[in-house]
């Protein structure tokens, strides 16, 4: 028999891996690194001239998908495409070849590194009243919390006579406990209905730490972790 989790799964949209570094001034000699991407498997299209801005068709690819990213004003490096699996993979190839190859030293120490991802996953068919992603996750929320959304929905009312219908919670949004989004240790898990109409979850991931393995292996369990999250908001 197959599970719910097995049946949900993600299209990914675009995933990143990269990596701000602590130091001062940007430490990677782009253009160096740049001219030796084909070692690692990297198309080239031209090298840019010092100081050039550089467009979105001309930065190295690799497969047809993966794409370098750098931004030396943010002192970030690191590759962007769909899959985070492959995307987390070639980081590391991207990574290693630039520590082994260019000895960047000691100073070239991460403030963090962050893997974004998004995709969606198309729900169950459902028999019951709860017909899209955003009624599940309604449905959901008014289970684990419907007194506290009760408490809300009597205080608008006292404001918002017009509002007559109880409030619903629409869409999930989990984060790491005692820090903010712009702070170097930072984990958000948001899940939200695709589109107005349609039985299909959007899922937005950000995870960033210091901790460079960390963060590598959150972005491997993705395609697991994610049909685990909403295999307990179709079953609800």
């Amino acid at each position: 028999m197959v599970s719910r989790t097995q049946r949900l799964s993600v299209s990914w949209i675009r995933s990143s891996v990269v990596i701000r570094f602590a130091t001062v001034l940007y430490p990677v000699d782009i253009l160096g690194l740049w001219r030796r991407l084909p070692e690692v498997g990297f198309i080239v299209p031209r090298t840019p001239e010092e100081g050039e801005t550089v467009e979105p068709k001309d930065l190295p690819s690799k497969g047809g998908e993966i794409r370098l990213a750098f931004n030396p004003d943010a002192k970030t490096l690191g590759v962007v495409g769909v899959d985070p699996r492959k995307v987390a993979q070639n980081y590391e190839e991207l990574m290693s070849f630039w520590r082994d190859q260019f000895d960047p030293g000691p100073g070239s120490s991460a403030e963090y590194v962050e893997v974004n991802a998004s995709g969606w996953v198309q729900g169950q068919a459902s028999t019951g009243h709860a017909a899209t992603a955003a009624d599940k996750i309604a449905h959901w929320w008014n289970k684990q919390a419907s007194s506290g959304l009760a408490e809300m929905t009597s205080v608008l009312r006292k404001y918002v006579p017009q509002a007559e219908a109880p409030l619903v919670q629409h869409g999930l949004r989990l984060v790491t406990p005692g820090g903010h989004p712009n702070s170097p240790e930072w984990g958000e898990f948001a899940i939200n209905q695709f589109n107005p109409s349609a039985n299909r979850y959007h899922v937005q991931i950000i995870w960033r730490a210091a901790d460079e393995h960390a963060v590598i292996s959150v972005a491997r369990t993705l395609d697991e972790l994610i049909p685990a999250l909403l295999a307990r908001i179709e079953s609800t």
